[in-house]
């Protein structure tokens, strides 16, 4: 793991590695009160936006094509966590399904969100360092009812997307 996370440090700069970590501690936190495998929780958080500073057209060379949809073409904020996806598996020889697929709904959820990437999404949403509107009271209810966090994300993120 301290290889792992050498390695992370060296790709991200010095903001995106503090936010991987931050992402990492969180996950780890609401595994271990959700009953998720807080390793792996970890492990998704590190990785997470491993891809984020890549460029729009590193992103879209690196992704199989017919992956990408329309609305995800333009977007890093869309495409990175495919990019980071790939780069998990191809780079840091991440397998496990699990972690694979929550790296990979990270930014809009999903509808094959499971428990690991339900988790990371909302440690993504509410890590230390996060100051968007509303993240006070969804930090609050992370502890108490996880589907209604997860809720009043999506109900942000699909308002921002809109945006």
């Amino acid at each position: 793991m301290k290889k792992m996370i050498a390695e992370v440090k060296k790709r991200l700069s010095a903001k995106r590695f503090c936010h991987s970590k931050a992402v990492a501690e969180t996950a780890e936190k609401l595994a271990k009160y959700w009953g998720v495998n807080p390793e792996k929780a970890y492990l998704a958080g590190l990785l997470h936006d491993i891809g984020k500073e890549l460029s729009l057209e590193e992103m879209i060379q690196i992704i199989p094509q017919g992956t990408i949809l329309n609305s995800e073409e333009k977007s890093i904020d869309l495409l990175h966590s495919l990019a980071s996806t790939i780069i998990a598996q191809r780079d840091f020889k991440i397998f496990d399904e699990e972690i694979l697929q929550a790296i990979k709904c990270h930014t809009v959820g999903g509808k094959e969100s499971g428990p690991l990437a339900q988790i990371l999404y909302l440690a993504d949403y509410i890590a230390p360092g996060r100051k968007q509107p509303g993240v006070e009271e969804v930090r609050k209810i992370a502890n108490i009812d996880l589907e209604q966090a997860l809720l009043m994300v999506y109900n942000q993120t699909l308002t921002y997307l809109n945006e």
